[in-house]
């Protein structure tokens, strides 16, 4: 598999049936709820798993959770398993692209995994980057930037610029206009 400046582990069918089987509701306490120019967010603290989510729409799609007592281990069986493919990599990464940051913990996974590797994160939504830093332990990671950008755009830039064949792509259940 090539190294490239955007390194791709990502699989359509099986990230998205995975992301899906992750959109169920979850019991717990809404700690905080706004609709933002782009969608509506709720973060939602589950004190059964000592957990929060960030979801998205009334029916609380989810799209990150950190464990509070645990905040650097990965809550979804996907976003564990979307890193197997790296055992396969004839060399660390040199780049990533997360579009979407979700509660940011995949980035995070990676600057532990990879720590040589530089990440580019692209969220359209500033709420989400401001409910990730306040409610889900998210923070600035070494050699990571965080793009507030559409990230369809940020892309098409990005392969204009280096010549990029692929990228790292959060799967979510947001609305259709905002997946990539």
């Amino acid at each position: 598999m090539r190294t490239g400046r955007f390194f791709c582990l990502f699989t359509a069918a099986f990230l998205a049936c995975a992301a899906l089987s992750q959109a169920k509701e979850h019991s717990g306490k809404i700690i905080h709820r706004e609709n933002t120019l782009y969608q509506y967010l709720a973060v939602i603290e589950d004190s059964d798993h000592r957990a929060r989510y960030l979801a998205t729409r009334d029916s609380g799609y989810l799209q990150g959770g950190v464990f509070l007592d645990k905040p650097n281990q990965l809550v979804f069986e996907y976003t564990r398993m979307a890193f197997l493919g790296t055992v396969f990599l004839e060399k660390p990464p040199t780049s990533a692209l997360f579009v979407g940051l979700g509660a940011g913990s995949m980035p995070g996974a990676m600057t532990r995994f990879f720590p040589e590797t530089t990440i580019d994160i692209v969220e359209i939504d500033p709420a989400v980057e401001r409910l990730a830093r306040k409610y889900l332990f998210y923070k600035d990671l070494p050699k990571t930037t965080l793009h507030i950008k559409d990230g369809r755009i940020f892309i098409k830039k990005a392969k204009k610029k280096k010549n990029t064949t692929s990228s790292f792509l959060t799967p979510t259940r947001a609305e259709p206009s905002l997946s990539t």
